[in-house]
């Protein structure tokens, strides 16, 4: 069980095709549900949500967000609780389900104000920048693009000129 939790957010992502990550995965998530952790299930289901993201692996991706809504409040971990709900928002994005992902993303700005971390800050600002962007508000997209450099830069982040410029060609 050590083994899968200290390899599923690294190396199981690399591992192609589709089929054998989800083998390893699914070996992963009977583990998670035979410990009774549920915060073992949680980051389990999180490592899914990473690992499958294909389309084909959407109705699974919103199932795994229902799943770990309810698991979360009772986990009190702000970060777990931050992360969750940024993968369900982005299932309900993909699924173009936009009402019910706003109020999922209203969720994490809670969770993001509350941890204070550089990470979910980032990852938030990022967000917001490319729902203005859906919203079709271009000038919003823009000055969140450019607080997603701000924050990236300022906590870090490697990638943070990359999500700049990714925000800006949208």
């Amino acid at each position: 069980r050590a083994r899968l939790q200290a390899n599923l957010a690294t190396e199981i992502v690399f591992v192609e095709p589709l089929h054998i990550r989800r083998a390893l995965l699914d070996e992963a998530l009977v583990v998670a549900r035979e410990s009774g952790d549920p915060a073992t299930l949680a980051h389990v289901l999180i490592s899914r949500c990473v690992a499958l993201w294909h389309p084909s692996t959407l109705g699974e991706r919103l199932e795994h967000g229902v799943e770990l809504e309810g698991l979360v409040p009772g986990l009190g971990d702000l970060h777990l609780g931050y992360f969750t709900n940024w993968y369900q928002y982005a299932a309900l994005v993909e699924a173009a389900r936009i009402a019910d992902s706003d109020i999922v993303l209203a969720r994490c700005a809670e969770y993001a104000a509350n941890l204070g971390q550089a990470m979910p800050a980032w990852t938030q600002t990022f967000t917001l920048a490319g729902r203005a962007f859906l919203r079709g508000d271009l000038e919003s997209a823009e000055r969140l693009a450019e607080q997603t450099l701000e924050v990236g830069t300022r906590g870090g982040q490697p990638d943070a000129a990359l999500y700049y410029g990714v925000i800006l060609l949208m």
